[in-house]
């Protein structure tokens, strides 16, 4: 399939996505809403709860084992139960993938999906923790020899930088593929990259459009913001308690109008991706059959010479 080609199919795949995705958001999009309210709900217990008790054993047990330890088994609380935290909020999140995907509702926390999620926690966590032991070097360099430290400062973001735009390029389908596929998060990006490769303009296609949609309605919800922010600073003259409510206020706000939004955008996204699926990443293209031999070697036989032949 050429150039040409490609970009038309992108464009049909695309129009066809967004507009039964967003014909699929109309009438379930609080379903939607309640899958993302979950795991935001879930992770965000997981991480109070995972600072309050590691802190509360780390406090209560340094005077036995030192601030070392305690400190230590501190933090190994607080990464199990936010691990935990991050499993259960992402098989929500793939719960609702997988309604959009097969338009029935599935559970919050169904095990395959808690199952396949615990993998996804698991490497972000150890992904993040790489990271920050790597910048964190870098800023021990930098107090010990300045310009050696900049230098590899530098370098790691620098490289981590184009490492994340590679990811987020080649891991397009990562997150689909982990939710209706059951796969891990390197198999997930394993079979991305096949999808991508195979459908590299349509997709190009369909992430313009999300693009410009995902940034008409940002700019939405960043004016409903600021217009809060703008009252709250007036109301600061004259009631501060006021203030610091509108700007609650605003927070609150802008942050349930993003996750409606996303009610709407995750089913073009998932839609789009079943279309890719379903299509087998490209046409398959048909035979070509050679000329058929005319009376010499490799000619068909008639049926009579036959006959005679075998007489």
């Amino acid at each position: 399939m050429d150039l040409g080609d490609s970009l038309m199919r992108g464009f049909r795949l695309s129009g066809e996505g967004i507009t039964e995705g967003f014909a699929f958001a109309k009438t379930n999009w609080k379903n939607v809403f309640f899958y993302y309210l979950v795991s935001l709900a879930v992770i965000a217990l997981a991480a109070v709860a995972g600072a309050a008790i590691g802190g509360g054993v780390a406090y209560f047990t340094y005077q036995s084992i030192g601030w070392i330890a305690a400190c230590a088994i501190g933090v190994v609380l607080f990464f199990i139960l936010f691990i935990a935290g991050l499993s259960y909020g992402y098989a929500s999140v793939f719960g609702a993938i997988e309604y959009i995907y097969n338009n029935k509702k599935a559970g919050y926390f169904e095990s395959s999906n808690v199952g396949t999620a615990f993998k996804w926690a698991a490497l972000g966590v150890a992904v993040i923790a790489a990271i920050a032991l790597v910048f964190g070097g870098a800023f021990l360099s930098l107090a010990a020899i300045p310009l050696l430290g900049i230098a590899l400062f530098m370098l790691f973001y620098v490289l981590f930088f184009i490492a994340m735009v590679i990811i987020a390029i080649i891991a397009y389908y990562a997150m689909y593929e982990g939710a209706t596929r059951k796969r891990g998060p390197i198999d997930a990006i394993c079979s991305s990259y096949r999808l991508l490769k195979a459908n590299f303009w349509e997709t190009v296609v369909f992430a313009i459009m999300m693009g410009v949609i995902g940034y008409a309605t940002g700019l939405a919800v960043g004016a409903v913001f600021y217009a809060l922010y703008f009252l709250a600073l007036i109301a600061m003259i004259v009631n501060p308690i006021a203030s610091i409510a509108l700007i609650a206020v605003a927070f609150v706000v802008s942050i349930i109008l993003q996750l409606a939004i996303s009610c709407f955008l995750l089913p073009m996204q998932v839609l789009f991706y079943k279309k890719i699926v379903e299509g087998k990443g490209m046409e398959t293209p048909k035979k070509k059959e050679g000329p058929k031999p005319a009376g010499g070697v490799g000619a068909e036989k008639k049926p009579a010479a036959i006959a005679a032949k075998r007489k």
